[in-house]
């Protein structure tokens, strides 16, 4: 399983944050739009695949 497909299960249980730092495993736009839809900037690196940062 992909990081960001483990972590999204327990996205609710996270306490509060205004800054989510991750690494590249992390990096998929379902869950960057998930943090951003709380207010919660990501600091993620892209993935090489990532076509647009």
């Amino acid at each position: 399983m992909s990081d960001h497909k483990g972590a999204s299960l327990v996205f609710d249980a996270l306490p509060p944050a205004k800054t989510l730092i991750a690494d590249r495993g992390y990096d998929s736009t379902p869950f960057r739009q998930a943090f951003a839809a709380k207010g919660i900037e990501a600091c993620i690196p892209s993935s090489r695949s990532r076509k647009i940062p």
